[in-house]
């Protein structure tokens, strides 16, 4: 999910010219990364991603015995991490 317009509306609202943003993902498997919000950018993450890690088969991850389908989302979100990108 993009926070792009977002944060262009808080920044209009309160009449910011500069300010600091916490953006935290409240899942163990989700990442935040910030840098150019551009389709084929997106596009280019998730073949390299997929690519990494992939979702299928499923029995491949010692981590879906337990129950779980997700192992590959975890490994995915250890690679992204939190990525800054400043203007």
């Amino acid at each position: 999910m993009a926070a792009t317009a977002s944060m262009s509306v808080v920044r209009v609202r309160y009449a910011a010219r500069r300010a600091l943003v916490l953006v935290n993902a409240l899942h163990i498997t989700a990442s935040v990364f910030i840098n150019d919000d551009e389709r084929g950018l997106h596009h280019d993450y998730e073949k390299w991603l997929e690519g990494l890690a992939p979702h299928a088969p499923t029995s491949q991850y010692q981590h879906n015995r337990t129950g779980e389908d997700n192992a590959d989302a975890h490994l995915k979100r250890q690679v992204m991490g939190a990525r800054w990108w400043w203007r």
